[in-house]
């Protein structure tokens, strides 16, 4: 939603940035203007005139106009200073309206009279006496709220106010004589307040110490107390540090204002009080004393209280109940001392709110009854809730805090834009959008025809040219017809116009044939060599003549399915069209391969809703073939389309399937995987794969002799190592034929030893011996590995990788031992340790 705090003026446009997304920005409207599309304004004046009989003429006119409050060309200039300043990701839009309204005045006229806007009263025309130039006005009451905002009016106009607006309009390019009102709402974000409250934690916390002590019970009425006492000696402070939103009504003010007293008291207590009293356990410096329970009825006592605990209620709830306390401790710990009871009898048991009461009414064990408890306090006031103590505040936390409170309320906005609009920019505007028509047209003495092939595809449709005769009216005498003429067109550019006269009856139809003369060796069915229609009677002054309407041209593409089988090596479709009727029974073969995927045949149906049929049939690489079902075409209950045809091989009578190779450790120049494809006991395809790419997947398919048969297949590897070694698998039956040969693994590990140390002979060693070794934990014996590394004065052993293939990326344990080699030829090792480190640093032991 917009920001309306973000205000701003470009180019003598407002704008407003949104709230939340700062590259989105929303610009108010321009004043009322005639819209321009395509560089053309959109208005249009008309003005008609009819001759009757004996000089009585009737006359009148029409102004049309479309006009919006968008900014045209302005946009663009705008749209770039704004990213100037805000970067390339700006985008503009008009605000959003909730709603709105446009009305016109002009002419001694105002749309909106007799109307209601918002609860004024309606507009009376301006020019009450005089001419009348506007007999009605049809208009959009309300614009389109969306883009530029456009509205349409449409004037009906007099004959003095289609000669008015002529005069004017032809008089200059200026004038403006009609005016636009817009009212439009919308609504943005203003902040209802924005407040800084500062707490002042340590001067706040010793005037509540000066008052009460840790112990006292306060309630919400107290906690209300307290915190007007900080405000008005500025230990809370609140300053409202931004324009906050335009309250119109004490009600709202008083409300606005009890919101930020709550705010206040919430932030108050909770950085100075605790929660401390549980209705019939009420807890006062951690000690728990029990008390009646109050979900037994006990009504609220409105006589007086006795004793002390009456002396403290006059100070307050919570005052009582802090002396009701007291008396409880007090009484607990004289009265009752086999219980264990420990609590102090001295600040604690006395807790009060400064007044100075004690917790009974002598010494201990003088009283003759049991002294009242907190929980029959509580009972007696009526059990008030929410009770509270004040936080013991610690020296790091006395400090004052400040808290930034913000919040926003939409606020609804109106703006009318208006302006009396200006028409025309030049003299030639006027040429193109004032239309004078004469209501005696000679188009009603005379009938004017054009004849055209626009939009036919002669080739397409097979047709070498289209031949149309036409024929008009009556002649005086009766006889018919009084006018002939005839067009030969063979392009869809070709046209005629044609003028016949009217006859005595102003007949306003005539009469057309069409004749359609088509190639000898077009497309299959129909073989006439010209078609031609009867008389066909219309009104229409432009005939574009067709030759679908003599027979149907069905244009049929048959192609290859995309996902087509590697072993067809092609497709002869049998293309066949009947008409027991028309005694047609004629047919085409095409040819499709996977280097001629598709073709074209049009076949010349006798009647719209025919079908014909295409029989395919496949063959194999293999040099075996398979008929594909008949199809019946169009077959709209079945979903297939008779414009295209798409041939595909039957799944199922092939075995798909692929190879990966794997090298983890590029120990392969290549691998040479040889497979057999068999069924019912006759081998199929045999053929060799090679593979020198690790991960490249090679794909093979073969063509099965029987749908209803399983196939098996076994294959074979041949690995050649880059040092110039072969192994040879054995033969072997896999369970899928989706293959992976090569080196096995799931994972690499790369373990990069470091040598640390002086050189080996400083310190009496030829060389010092690393032997490593891997063992799969699930007992592969394919990848059981192991190298041993030596250390010797030469710099570069002091750093070696060993690489180890994984048939887990868990398994990753290893093991190593490390030999000193001296030079005495004595050897000392160490003992074998087990490792999951990618680096592993060698220090000599000390000998």
């Amino acid at each position: 939603m917009l920001n309306l705090e973000t205000r701003m003026e470009v180019l003598g446009v407002t704008v407003f940035q949104d709230a939340n997304q700062p590259s989105r920005f929303y610009h108010l409207p321009l004043p009322p203007h005639i819209t321009l599309e395509r560089g053309q304004p959109l208005f249009d004046l008309f003005s008609y005139r009819k001759g009757g009989e004996a000089g009585h003429d009737v006359a009148g006119g029409f102004l049309n106009m479309v006009v919006d409050v968008g900014l045209g060309g302005l946009k663009p200039r705008l749209e770039g200073r704004l990213k100037e300043q805000y970067g390339d990701d700006v985008t503009l839009a008009p605000v959003p309206y909730t709603r709105g309204t446009a009305r016109v005045i002009g002419l001694g006229e105002d749309s909106g009279a007799g109307a209601t806007d918002g609860g004024t009263a309606p507009s009376a025309p301006a020019a009450p006496q005089g001419p009348r130039f506007v007999e009605h006005i049809l208009g959009a009451g309300q614009p389109s709220l969306d883009g530029d905002n456009r509205a349409i009016f449409s004037f009906s106009l007099s004959e003095d106010g289609a000669a008015f607006m002529m005069g004017v309009l032809s008089g200059a390019v200026n004038a403006r004589p009609v005016g636009v009102i817009y009212t439009l709402d919308y609504v943005g974000l203003l902040p209802a307040y924005d407040l800084e409250i500062s707490i002042d934690f340590k001067s706040s916390y010793e005037y509540a110490r000066s008052r009460f002590t840790l112990g006292t019970l306060l309630f919400r009425a107290d906690i209300d107390n307290i915190v007007e006492h900080l405000k008005q000696e500025q230990h809370i402070r609140i300053r409202e540090t931004a324009r906050t939103l335009a309250l119109s009504d004490p009600a709202a003010i008083r409300e606005r204002q009890n919101r930020i007293d709550t705010l206040v008291k919430d932030l108050a207590t909770g950085a100075l009080f605790q929660p401390s009293l549980t209705p019939g356990e009420p807890k006062v410096r951690g000690e728990t004393i029990t008390a009646a329970d109050p979900t037994v009825a006990v009504p609220a006592t409105t006589g007086t209280v006795p004793g002390t605990v009456g002396a403290a209620l006059q100070h307050g709830p919570s005052a009582a109940v802090a002396a009701g306390t007291g008396a409880m401790l007090a009484g607990r710990e004289h009265t009752e001392p086999e219980v264990g009871a420990t609590g102090p009898a001295g600040p604690g048991g006395t807790a009060s709110t400064g007044t100075g009461a004690t917790g009974g009414t002598g010494p201990a064990g003088t009283t003759g009854s049991a002294p009242e408890s907190a929980g029959d306090v509580w009972n007696r006031l009526g059990r008030p809730q929410a009770a509270y103590v004040l936080k013991n505040i610690r020296q790091e936390e006395q400090r004052t805090v400040t808290y930034n409170l913000s919040q926003v309320s939409a606020q609804a906005q109106s703006i009318a834009p208006q302006n009396f609009i200006q028409f025309l920019s030049s003299e030639h505007d006027l040429r193109d959008h004032l239309h004078v028509v004469d209501l005696n047209h000679p188009f009603f003495a005379r009938i004017n025809l054009n004849v055209n092939a626009q939009g036919v595809d002669f080739a397409a449709e097979g047709v070498v040219q289209l031949t149309v005769q036409l024929r008009y009216g009556r002649r005086p005498d009766g006889s018919a017809p009084k006018d002939t003429a005839e067009v030969i067109l063979r392009s869809s550019a070709d046209s005629k116009e044609f003028t016949f006269f009217a006859d005595s009856a102003q007949t306003q139809w005539y009469e057309y044939k069409l004749i359609a003369d088509y190639r000898s060796s077009f497309g299959i069915g129909l073989k006439d060599a010209r078609v031609e229609s009867g008389w066909i009677r219309t009104e229409a002054r432009s005939l574009a003549v067709h030759p679908g309407w003599l027979g149907r041209v069905l244009p049929v593409t048959l192609q290859l399915a995309p996902s087509l089988s590697a072993d067809v090596a092609e497709v002869h479709a049998v293309v066949r069209y009947t008409n027991a009727d028309r005694q047609i029974d004629d047919s085409a073969q095409i040819t499709l391969s996977p280097q001629h995927r598709s073709e074209l045949l049009h076949l010349r149906l006798a009647g719209a809703d025919e079908q014909f049929q295409v029989t395919p049939t496949v063959f194999y690489t293999g040099g075996s073939s398979e008929a594909l079902p008949t199809l019946h075409l169009p077959n709209p209950g079945a979903g297939e389309p008779g414009d295209v045809v798409v041939v595909d091989a039957p799944r199922g009578g092939q075995l798909n399937g692929d190879v990966i190779m794997l090298d983890p450790l590029g120990e392969l120049q290549s691998v040479v995987v040889d497979t057999e494809v068999s069924q019912d006991g006759h081998v199929l395809d045999s053929r060799s794969l090679d593979l020198s790419t690790p991960g490249k997947r090679e794909l093979f398919s073969v063509r099965l002799a029987r749908h209803d048969q399983p196939a098996q297949m076994r294959y074979r590897e041949r690995r050649v190592f880059k040092d110039g070694g072969l192994d040879t698998g054995d033969w072997q039956e896999p369970g899928t034929p989706n293959l992976v040969v090569g080196i096995p693994a799931q994972g690499v590990v790369t373990v990069a030893v470091r040598y640390l140390g002086p050189s080996p002979s400083q310190l009496g060693l030829s060389a010092l011996l690393l032997d490593l070794a891997y063992r799969d934990p699930a007992g592969d014996p394919r990848f059981d590995q192991s190298d041993a590394l030596l250390v010797t004065d030469d710099p570069q052993t002091f750093t070696q990788d060993w690489k180890v293939r994984l048939p887990s990326r868990q398994a990753r344990t290893y093991t190593w031992k490390l030999t000193l080699l001296a030079q005495d030829g004595t050897e000392t090792s160490t003992e074998v340790r087990t490792d999951t480190r990618d680096q592993l640093i060698l220090r000599p032991p000390p000998r």
